[in-house]
């Protein structure tokens, strides 16, 4: 038996057993037995440990998205990606618009299959279709059907082919040239009624507004009234608008006869006077086909053509004027044995095209102007003999030079790609005029482009006055500052202030001295719409011209 079983057994040996085991514990003082703060379970510490951490990350996180919100509200939001420009050559995004007998067709430049035939069409005088800026829409007269009691003025929208749909009605009256607004928010149209006195009946100009392809409103008509053509003379007077510039609110138009020959350059606020500046004098001729206007720029161009000096007709020069201001003019005479035949803006760039032809072989010359080089800055030689159509493509990348029988040039104008022939005729017959974008992404990518600015840049104005400083005379330092001026009202002209310091010979006469010494300071002055010289300043300064 073990001592478990013996201690159960016997009473007295468990008590006594029991007696001498409760000595053994020690006991200690009466504080040691106080309570005492319970301390978490293990398991609740955990927990607890683990919320605090949770909540601290989520507090850093918070204080992250704000603090990246914030830095990001104050950085502009960067620009969308732009389109790439499709390769130089015919392509299925650009299409022509050929004229035909009773209206217009479209086609692709890479397909001579009509994509959309328009017909009929009110054309009883020129211009009276017209492209907007993007090349997208295109704006035509159609004339009156069913209860209709005029034209009707219409738009087609070529990147989607969708069926054109009116805009505005013109009662009693016919449609006649028609121009975009220069951010195609609008369209500026002259009519005509469909009878009156003599001279003839009277011309008028109108403008509407224009929002997701649908009229605004009625058209407005603008305070335009014909000139008389003097006493005891009897001539109908023909009015083409020729640009709507939205920021100062004017319309600029040229008045000319029924023969086509141009008399006046109209200017017009949308709700001020009118004023006329004469084009045309003497033996100065000026066609209303021969004027032009750039809407970017603000610049109008015009070819004139004149005696020459031995009393031979034919010789021919360019003028331009600004638009809001034709006092600020400058012009350029051709070269001998050469004469000037066409003239087209090229769109988004400061740059005029013009057709020059030798007197010699005939041959064609594609001449590009810039302001800032003051004349051509190169020359591209045509394969065509008797190219009177000038299509420039809505991108300024490309024209296409081309005669009456369709046959063209496509001629690349920043250098990327040599000239491409092409026929532009469609098939069933058309005279090629106009040039369109058939596809949504490229009329989306030009409509996103810069246009040309009415001022000449710093950059544009700097590189004037280097090319004009040549050997010996050098340039050290160089700076320019703008006076606006006025501009784009009338009045004051915009000016650039151009110095530098170097070496520059003076243009006056040595004394007894011989040549004087070259000046350490020039400063010059141009007009900063058309970068015409007004003046120029030396000093024997040799820092900052002071």
């Amino acid at each position: 038996m073990d001592e478990r079983e013996e201690l159960e057994s016997d009473g007295a040996a468990l008590r006594s057993h029991l007696r001498a085991r409760i000595d053994l514990i020690e006991v200690g003082d009466l504080v040691t037995y106080l309570a005492r703060p319970r301390r978490p379970r293990r398991l609740f510490r955990v927990a607890r440990f683990s919320f605090a951490v949770a909540g601290t990350a989520l507090l850093l996180i918070a204080a992250l998205i704000v603090g990246t919100q914030f830095r990001l509200s104050r950085v502009p939001p960067a620009s969308s990606p732009v389109a790439t420009a499709p390769p130089i050559g015919l392509s299925a995004k650009y299409g022509v618009i050929a004229l035909t007998r009773d209206g217009f067709v479209v086609r692709s430049e890479a397909d001579p299959n009509p994509i959309r035939r328009i017909e009929p069409t009110s054309h009883r005088y020129p211009e009276t279709v017209a492209v907007s800026r993007s090349g997208r829409l295109v704006a035509y007269w159609r004339p009156p059907t069913g209860g209709e009691l005029g034209d009707v003025l219409m738009v087609y929208d070529a990147a989607t082919n969708a069926d054109p749909h009116p805009l505005v009605e013109v009662p009693n009256e016919f449609g006649a040239s028609l121009v975009w607004a220069d951010d195609e928010s609008g369209i500026a149209f002259a009519t005509q009624l469909l009878r009156g006195p003599l001279p003839g009946p009277p011309m008028s100009i109108r403008i509407v507004e224009i929002a997701n392809g649908v009229a605004k409103g009625p058209a407005t008509l603008l305070p335009y009234h014909r000139e008389s053509a003097g006493i005891g003379v009897l001539q109908q007077t023909v009015v083409r608008p020729v640009a709507w510039i939205r920021e100062t609110r004017t319309v600029s138009a040229i008045e000319g006869t029924i023969e086509g020959v141009a008399r006046n350059y109209v200017t017009m606020s949308e709700d001020g006077p009118v004023k006329r500046f004469a084009v045309s004098s003497g033996e100065q001729v000026v066609r209303l086909d021969d004027v032009i206007a750039d809407p970017q720029t603000r610049t109008l161009a015009y070819l004139v053509t004149f005696r020459c000096q031995d009393g031979t007709p034919g010789c021919t020069l360019v003028r331009l004027w600004t638009l809001e201001d034709p006092q600020q003019a400058f012009g350029w005479q051709n070269d001998p044995g050469t004469t000037f035949t066409q003239l087209v803006w090229r769109p988004f760039t400061r740059d005029l095209l013009v057709v020059a032809r030798s007197d010699r072989d005939r041959s064609l010359t594609l001449q590009v102007w810039s302001s800032p080089h003051f004349g051509s800055s190169r020359s591209i030689a045509l394969s065509q003999s008797d190219a009177s159509l000038l299509l420039a493509r809505p991108d300024g990348r490309a024209i296409s030079v081309a005669a009456s029988d369709g046959r063209a040039d496509l001629v690349t104008l920043d250098g990327t790609a040599p000239s491409l022939a092409a026929d532009l005729t469609p098939t069933g017959g058309g005279t090629p005029a106009l040039s369109v974008t058939l596809d949504s992404n490229e009329a989306g990518r030009i409509a996103g482009l810069a246009p040309a600015a009415p001022l000449l840049s710093e950059s544009e104005i700097v590189a004037q006055v280097r090319k004009s400083v040549g050997f010996p005379d050098h340039v050290d330092q160089i700076s320019a500052s703008l006076d606006r001026g006025t501009f784009p009202v009338a009045g004051r002209a915009a000016t650039w202030t151009v110095q530098a310091t170097g070496e520059f010979t003076r243009n006056v006469r040595g004394g007894p001295g011989g040549t004087p010494s070259p000046a350490h300071c020039a400063i010059w002055t141009f007009n900063a719409r058309t970068g015409v010289l007004r003046g120029i300043q030396m000093t024997d300064a040799t820092a900052n011209c002071s």
